[in-house]
C-alpha cells in the first residue's frame, strides 16, 4: 500500500538472523523505555526480531541470570565471546569462570565475533539492530568495530583488553593481569604507545565502545547498568589495579554487585568498563569550532603520529590521512547530568543529543553526558566514570571535554587489538 510516494508498508527482510531493541525516549523509565518489538525496522528494511519476548539478562557475578539468550536462536548473537591471551603470535583460550589460572605475561583480550550492526533514529525512537551474514542487510548496517587499522578491511573479530591499559609510553602499553594501570598520560601519548605494540594496536577505539553499548541494550534491556548489571567501583578511595577475579559464577564474565558501589565489576570479562578510572577514546571528536558536531576515525589512530592541538583542528592533508573528519551527522551537547536523549547514530553512538534534557539516576541515560567544543583545541572522549562519580557512571557515560594533551591521575585508557584472529 502506498500514499503518494510514501511506502506504507515495506515487505520484511528475514534473510539472516536479526536481534535488536526499540529505545522510546518518550518514556522515562530505563526498563520500559527499550523494548523487544516484533519487527525491527532501520528506516530501509523491517526484520524479524529473534528478541521478541525474550527475558532480559540481569545481574552479575553469582547473581547473573542468563534469561533466555543461553539457549536456541538467542544465543547465536553471544557464541563465540570469550577471554583469550595474546603473545603476539599465539592464541590461547582462557578459563571462562576463574581468572586464577590466567597468565602475568601476556595480553589478555575478550574476543567478539563478527556481527553487523545498525543504529538508527526516526523521531523519538532508536533503532539498535545485530545481525548475521556475509553481506550488509542494508546500507544503515557497518561493522566499524571489525575494521583493521588500516580502516577498511574487515576481520572476523575484534579484541579489547580485559584490562585497563598498562605499560610505559616508551615501552607500550599493554592489557595485563596484576599490572598496574598506566595514569597521568596525556591522551595522544597513549596512542603513541599503542603504536609500539604493532600496526594492528589502538587505544579503544570508539566503534567497538558503541559496539558494547548494544551489546548490553539487547541483551539487559535496560539503559541502567547500575541497576540491571552492577554497581561498579565508583564510590572508593582511589584507582584500583587490574587484579584477578577469581571466581565469576557464570560463563560470561560478568562479575559485579548491584548493591556495593566499591566492587569491581566486568561485562564479558572486560574489567571496569564504568568506574574504576576514565578511560580514553581515540577514535572520536570534536573538532575546534564545530559547534559540538561529532566526528569520528575508522583507522586506528596508533598509526597517527603525536599530533599537537592544532592539527586536528584543520582540514589539512595531515588530518586526512588518519580518515578523520567524516561527519557523524549528529551533534552532541554539553548537558553536564544525566540526560534524556542520545544522538542514535552509527557514528555518535549513544552521546548526549543535541535537544536533550536533563533526566536522573533513575530515568532515561542515567549516566552523565556532556559534549563541548572549544574555539581552540579538539575535545576527545573520556568514558565510564572514575572511582569517584557515584550513581552516574555506566556504559553510557561521555565526556567529551578532554584535548590531546590532557592527562590526570585517574585518566587511562584500554588496548585493543585489530588484526583479528583466524581460525
Amino acid at each position: 500500500m502506498t500514499i503518494g510516494k510514501t511506502n506504507v508498508f515495506k515487505k520484511p527482510k528475514l534473510s539472516a538472523p536479526f536481534w535488536g531493541v526499540e529505545i522510546d525516549e518518550t518514556v522515562s523509565d530505563c526498563y520500559n523505555m527499550v523494548s523487544y518489538p516484533m519487527m525491527l525496522s532501520t528506516g530501509e528494511g523491517i526484520y524479524d526480531n529473534r528478541a521478541y519476548e525474550a527475558t532480559p539478562m540481569s545481574g552479575a557475578g553469582t547473581s547473573f541470570n542468563i534469561g533466555s539468550w543461553g539457549t536456541g536462536k538467542l544465543a547465536k548473537l553471544i557464541e563465540g565471546i570469550k577471554p583469550v591471551a595474546f603473545d603476539g603470535t599465539t592464541w590461547t583460550d582462557l578459563n571462562k569462570t576463574s581468572e586464577t589460572d590466567w597468565p602475568t605475561d601476556r595480553d589478555i583480550f575478550t574476543e567478539f565475533p563478527f556481527r553487523w550492526l545498525s543504529i538508527t533514529k526516526a523521531g523519538d525512537i532508536i533503532t539498535v539492530v545485530f545481525a548475521d551474514g556475509d553481506t550488509a542487510p542494508d546500507s544503515t548496517f557497518q561493522d566499524w568495530a571489525f575494521l583493521g587499522a588500516d580502516g577498511t578491511t574487515r576481520r572476523e573479530n575484534f579484541h579489547l583488553g580485559c584490562y585497563t591499559a598498562s605499560g610505559t609510553v616508551s615501552g607500550g602499553v599493554f592489557s595485563k593481569k596484576g599490572a598496574s594501570n598506566l595514569v597521568n598520560t596525556v591522551l595522544n601519548q597513549y596512542w603513541v604507545a599503542a603504536s609500539k605494540r604493532g600496526t594492528e594496536y589502538d587505544c579503544l577505539p570508539y566503534q567497538m565502545w558503541v559496539y558494547l553499548q548494544c551489546l548490553f541494550l539487547v541483551l539487559y534491556k535496560s539503559t541502567n547498568c547500575q541497576t540491571t548489571h552492577s554497581k561498579g567501583y565508583v564510590k572508593g578511595s582511589g584507582v584500583q589495579t587490574n587484579s584477578a577475579f577469581e571466581t565469576y559464577g557464570n560463563n560470561y564474565g560478568m562479575y559485579g554487585s548491584t548493591s556495593n558501589y566499591t566492587n569491581q565489576n566486568a561485562f564479558f570479562w572486560l574489567h571496569n568498563l564504568w568506574g574504576n578510572m576514565f578511560q580514553f577514546s581515540a577514535s572520536m571528536f570534536v573538532r575546534a569550532g564545530s559547534t559540538k558536531a561529532i566526528y569520528y576515525c575508522l583507522s586506528a589512530m596508533s598509526r597517527s603520529s603525536n599530533w599537537d592541538n592544532s592539527s586536528w583542528n584543520s582540514t589539512s592533508n595531515r588530518a586526512k590521512q588518519a580518515s578523520i573528519g567524516v561527519a557523524s551527522g549528529s551533534t552532541g551537547k554539553d548537558v553536564n547530568s544525566y540526560y534524556t536523549k542520545a544522538c542514535g547514530s552509527n557514528g555518535a553512538g549513544f552521546l548526549p543529543a543535541s535537544d536533550s534534557g536533563t533526566g536522573s539516576a533513575t530515568t532515561y541515560f542515567p549516566d552523565y553526558g556532556y559534549v563541548d567544543s572549544s574555539s581552540s583545541y579538539a575535545y576527545f572522549a573520556s568514558l565510564g566514570g572514575d572511582y569517584s562519580s557515584n550513581y552516574y557512571c555506566g556504559l553510557f557515560y561521555s565526556f567529551v571535554y578532554h584535548n590531546s594533551t590532557k592527562s590526570g591521575s585517574t585518566n587511562g585508557s584500554r588496548l585493543a587489538y585489530r588484526g583479528g584472529h583466524n581460525y
